[in-house]
């Protein structure tokens, strides 16, 4: 009998959708900044959210490996 794999099928998911969450909220946050002139924000917000979902894909990778 196989144990079952909370990480693969519980956590994963949920830092998935949570990373979702902060990316949408992320951008829309971006593209508020940068239609009221604000462009000195819009790349930093731009860098964090391509960072989230880095570390959200390696997590992915590295458990498929």
């Amino acid at each position: 009998m196989s144990t079952f794999d909370w990480y693969a099928w519980i956590t994963l998911p949920f830092i998935v959708f949570f990373a979702q969450i902060i990316d949408v909220t992320l951008e829309t946050l971006r593209i508020i900044f940068t239609s009221r002139g604000k462009r000195i924000v819009a790349p930093f917000l731009g860098f964090i959210k391509v960072f989230i979902w880095i570390v959200v894909v390696s997590q992915i990778v590295k458990k498929r490996s």
